[in-house]
């Protein structure tokens, strides 16, 4: 049964008897529970890991400045440089990619059975193993 939130109004959409929520309204969309305290443990956690991983930048480049004759330093350079961005680049959607998979509850499936996207997600542990990957 369909009321629309008793005035006519079709606004707001409920859905009264239905079989898995007897005696409740239910409504369209998503459970409540946001909370704003995470936010902001997240942008200190960024900011800090920001500053922590952007100072070792320049102490980085003067070590192989003394390391490396002066003929091969603007070589070591881009070696350096090439491969951090490889590897820091490269491996980084592949890995978000499955934990964003491995924390999803309920898959679209389709008729035929085919495997769409992800419609909810377990966001504490989704939550808790971004924070973990991006702090190591």
């Amino acid at each position: 049964q369909l009321d629309t939130d008793g005035m006519g109004d079709s606004q707001v959409t409920s859905y009264l008897n239905c079989t898995c929520a007897r005696h409740l309204t239910v409504t369209p969309g998503e459970c409540g529970g946001r909370c704003s305290t995470l936010l902001w443990y997240n942008i200190i956690l960024t900011t800090l890991s920001t500053i922590i991983q952007s100072a070792s930048y320049p102490s980085q480049a003067i070590i192989y400045q003394r390391i490396v004759s002066e003929v091969d330093r603007t070589f070591t350079q881009g070696v350096r440089s090439s491969v951090s961005r490889a590897l820091g680049t490269l491996p980084a959607p592949l890995m978000y990619g499955w934990i964003i998979d491995s924390w999803c509850s309920v898959w679209r499936v389709s008729d035929s059975g085919e495997v769409g996207n992800c419609w909810v997600y377990d966001v504490k542990s989704l939550i808790m193993w971004f924070v973990l990957v991006q702090t190591v």
